[in-house]
């Protein structure tokens, strides 16, 4: 019971400076309804598991060199999870989840494939 309590602190807390400092108003849960351009954050989290990305991908698009985050939306959980848009060729893109914790670290959760530029970035 403690240890639920101490997380809806910490989310509450998150919350409140995020509202207060004008940031994105996210929901604990619920997935943040817009995609954003790639900020430095997001740009960092995805950067930190690339490799298990890339590890992923079917050949054609671990190969082309084009790996490139788009857009993202985020999710707040007992941390967030990322749902980013990335380019991978030409006409290729992917979607991939990534849960950020509190603490930092961050792991690399699904990926999804076959995506266009149109796709919507939505729960997966």
């Amino acid at each position: 019971m403690a240890h639920q309590m101490y997380v809806f602190v910490v989310c509450a807390c998150f919350l409140g400076f995020s509202a207060a400092l004008g940031g994105p108003r996210l929901m604990p849960g619920g997935l943040y309804p817009d995609a954003r351009p790639v900020d430095a954050t997001a740009r960092e989290v995805v950067n930190s598991v690339k490799d298990d990305i890339v590890a992923r991908l079917p050949a054609e698009e671990a190969g082309t060199g084009i790996f490139e985050p788009i857009s993202y939306k985020t999710q707040v959980v007992a941390g967030a999870n990322y749902f980013v848009k990335i380019k991978t060729a030409a006409d290729r893109y992917i979607h991939a989840r990534i849960y950020r914790h509190f603490s930092g670290s961050t792991s690399l959760s699904d990926v999804q494939t076959g995506k266009t530029l149109e796709d919507e970035i939505t729960y997966f």
